[in-house]
């Protein structure tokens, strides 16, 4: 396992001063910070992180990171050498994790950074509201984005939270009122998967992930209903949200209209100081339509080929995962094909990993892309 050097548990933390520093600007303060603190923490894997020991562990234990974040580890400088190495380690890893009775990846590093460090900033926001001053540079500032918002509404008594939704109705009944106030400032790796997936086939290509496939297909199924005239689902995550109001086109209006007025009945909610917070926010918590879309079109293709009883193409690791907990009997059968894979790529990762050191026919190679892929398929069926 790569440990050249001794490397800090961690990228330093992002100092947050008083309340009043992070309103001094226009645009959401939450979205600002937290990026800011992801784009520190993904330079520090680049530069440092992914020679630790303790974060190639980490990344064993989570099959990588998440699709979103892995995108954005594989558009950086140098990637190719550097993951070739992180996803060697990685796959040694897959086949006792797949043969234990119960396993269940933990969560992406990068997620649980970002989770950190929206936390951090929503408690300044919740500990600013008692100073009038903070008020009043929130509210000129423009307050936080509509995602953040709700998730400081959880958190925030009924007063302040009343106060809270007020200025973001004020902002939703304005002439006009950029996007990002609904979907936040999205992270490059976020966002777009309708325009990286819109040249999608209907047949799932050579080695990779059909239930992967079948679940983009689904996706891509449901943010064409949301993008036609009447069909903007009032329950979107940000990111889902910024790919219907692209496919829109002329129709982005019209959609926008329908999301504010949905929000704006959410906000009206939490200005109601007759109601518990929790109640306030819990229409705010449904979930995303075309999210639980894409999930379920995937686990329908697991289902129907479990059913046919055929040979298992090559799945993900994850959809192996997801397939073991409804059908252990298919689920064995595909683990044992995806071991067999994760031994022969972790093989041509090291063989590549020896070409590199050598400076040595490594520049083509793309098994490590393949890796990813493996992996998880969403990265293959959206990555350049």
């Amino acid at each position: 396992m790569p440990s050249a050097s001794p490397v800090p548990r961690g990228p330093s933390v992002l100092v947050l001063g008083q309340p009043g520093e992070l309103v001094t600007r226009p645009g959401c303060p939450a979205c600002r910070y937290v990026a800011e603190a992801a784009d520190r923490y993904l330079a520090w894997f680049a530069l440092e992180a992914h020679g630790d020991a303790g974060m190639v562990t980490r990344l064993s234990a989570s099959l990588g990171m998440c699709a979103p974040h892995t995108r954005v580890l594989m558009s950086q400088p140098g990637a190719a050498p550097r993951l070739t190495v992180v996803y060697r380690y990685v796959l040694q890893a897959v086949p006792g994790q797949l043969a234990a009775r119960r396993w269940r990846p933990d969560p992406c590093p990068a997620c649980e950074q970002a989770a950190s460090a929206t936390g951090r900033v929503l408690d300044m926001v919740a500990d600013g509201l008692a100073d009038p001053g903070f008020r009043s540079g929130y509210a000129a500032a423009g307050g936080l984005c509509l995602p953040h918002l709700h998730a400081v509404l959880r958190q925030c008594r009924r007063g302040p939270a009343s106060w809270l939704a007020g200025v973001a109705l004020d902002r939703l009944q304005g002439q006009a009122w950029p996007a990002a106030l609904l979907t936040g400032e999205l992270d490059p790796g976020t966002g777009g998967r309708a325009r990286r997936g819109a040249a999608l086939s209907q047949d799932c290509p050579a080695g990779g992930c059909p239930a992967c496939h079948a679940a983009l297909r689904g996706e891509q199924a449901r943010l064409g209903q949301a993008a036609r005239p009447g069909g903007a689902d009032a329950a979107q995550c940000a990111g889902h949200l910024d790919d219907s109001l692209a496919a829109a086109g002329p129709l982005a209006g019209a959609m926008l209209a329908v999301q504010g007025a949905h929000q704006a009945g959410l906000l009206a909610l939490a200005q109601d100081r007759r109601r518990s917070v929790r109640r306030r926010s819990a229409a705010a918590a449904r979930g995303c339509a075309v999210c639980r879309e894409r999930a379920a079109a995937g686990r329908r293709e697991l289902g129907r080929r479990a059913a046919a009883g055929a040979p298992w193409p090559p799945l993900c690791v994850r959809h192996v995962l997801e397939l073991r907990t409804f059908d252990s009997g298919a689920g064995e059968q595909a683990a044992a094909v995806a071991a067999g894979r994760a031994a022969v790529l972790a093989a041509e990762l090291a063989e590549d990993s020896g070409a590199r050191a050598r400076q040595a026919r490594g520049a083509g190679r793309s098994a490590w892309r393949r890796a990813a892929a493996f992996l998880d398929g969403a990265i293959g069926a959206t990555a350049a």
